[in-house]
């Protein structure tokens, strides 16, 4: 093994953030504030810095996508992100920050609640009339969800009955609509969340996000993997700018009868961005090209466990040999995961994997035999290293 170089994340600070789960996580002391989302990568609104100052892609040039640990105390706005077409075009007229889509997907490292693209409309009408939503869930039935989402929006369909409905349901979707509308009273988003797949993901379960989905993250905490753009086009549930006709014309109003994204052999692709998370047993082998950033840590837990954190530290290395077992070659990002922790904890030292029985790996996949292959590491900024940003 080459020696690795020690890396600097990014912390986000936005107010929906959980105040004590990143910082324990990071082995900080919670400071009060809330530790929304650490970055790393080379994107400009949060770069990863060498130990140096210098910025990451001195080494490794621009990584074309982008890798976080979210931690959610409160929901974060109702929103969705537009096609690569759709992006080249509002970026050319100034509407978006780049001209990259934003494919995404989230990996739960906590038990985990969201909000994840229209529900298919016969399960949304029985939802309706469960809970005695009759006028909404008429107009799903003899318009379709698409039809009922742009009439909330557009002013022309009243939201309050249907909010009001749910104050005397116990169905979850309902408990949201209350607890929601107690936060942003009037915001027609809150009755929307009703025509939507209401999610609550298990530790290492996820969500594929794809161009178009309306979501929103309620709570939780997870490993988000995307591509390196910053283009959010929000409708509400949020007191940041909203802009209801662009959310219309990029929202996808085609039901999605499964939200939860179906794993195969440990993999999470993101093949919109020629990205994947890869979960590695102990014993199994993975080689890949280019750059790596990688995390460990000397013992760690989950804040709200009997166990402390003691120590996370972060290198950029050429080549990882976990106790001479598993193999994670250059371009390799990898995230140790504790089975202690159940799935939920980070990052055992690259050199000393008995403790641990699984990792996570971010990798760019190659396209050609010739194509050249960069990662970014999973989560956790280092300890007294993190760089943070109000």
């Amino acid at each position: 093994m080459t020696s690795g170089r020690p890396v600097k994340g990014f912390v986000q600070h936005y107010a929906w953030g959980d105040t004590h789960f990143l910082p324990e996580l990071l082995g900080l002391v919670p400071d009060g504030q809330p530790w929304a989302e650490l970055w790393l990568g080379t994107h400009p609104n949060g770069p990863t810095q060498l130990a140096d100052g210098s910025p990451l892609t001195t080494l490794t040039g621009e990584l074309p996508y982008l890798l976080k640990v979210l931690s959610a105390a409160e929901p974060l706005s109702l929103q969705a992100h537009p096609t690569i077409a759709q992006a080249r075009e509002g970026f050319d007229s100034g509407v978006f920050a780049d001209p990259y889509a934003k494919p995404e997907l989230l990996v739960a490292l906590t038990p985990f609640e969201a909000l994840c693209g229209v529900r298919p409309e016969a399960r949304t009408i029985e939802l309706l009339q469960a809970i005695g939503a009759d006028d909404l869930a008429h107009v799903v039935a003899a318009e379709g969800a698409g039809t009922a989402m742009h009439r909330l929006y557009r002013g022309e369909l009243d939201p309050a009955s249907a909010v009001q409905a749910c104050a005397s349901s116990d169905r979850p979707e309902a408990m949201w609509v209350q607890q929601l509308d107690t936060m942003y009273p009037g915001d027609p988003s809150v009755a929307v969340t009703l025509l939507l797949n209401h999610v609550s993901l298990l530790p290492g379960e996820a969500l594929h996000l794809t161009a178009g989905n309306l979501h929103g993250y309620l709570r939780g905490s997870g490993i988000e993997l995307m591509q390196a753009s910053d283009n959010v086009v929000r409708g509400g549930l949020t007191v940041k700018h909203v802009d209801i006709d662009l959310l219309l014309d990029i929202v996808d109003p085609t039901p999605l009868a499964e939200p939860v994204m179906q794993v195969v052999d440990g993999r999470y692709e993101l093949p919109e961005a020629g990205v994947q998370l890869i979960w590695l047993d102990a014993g199994e082998h993975h080689t890949s090209t280019g750059h790596e950033l990688a995390l460990r840590r000397r013992r760690a837990a989950l804040p709200g466990t009997k166990h402390r954190i003691r120590r996370i530290r972060g290198h950029v290395c050429r080549h990882l040999d976990l106790n001479g077992v598993t193999r994670i070659q250059p371009g390799q990002a990898f995230l140790r995961i504790s089975t202690i922790f159940s799935l939920a904890a980070l990052a055992s030292s690259p050199c000393s994997s008995s403790n641990f029985a699984r990792s996570f790996s971010a990798s760019r996949r190659a396209l050609s035999k010739s194509a050249r292959s960069s990662a970014a590491s999973m989560p956790c900024s280092l300890m007294n290293s993190a760089h943070s940003t109000s």
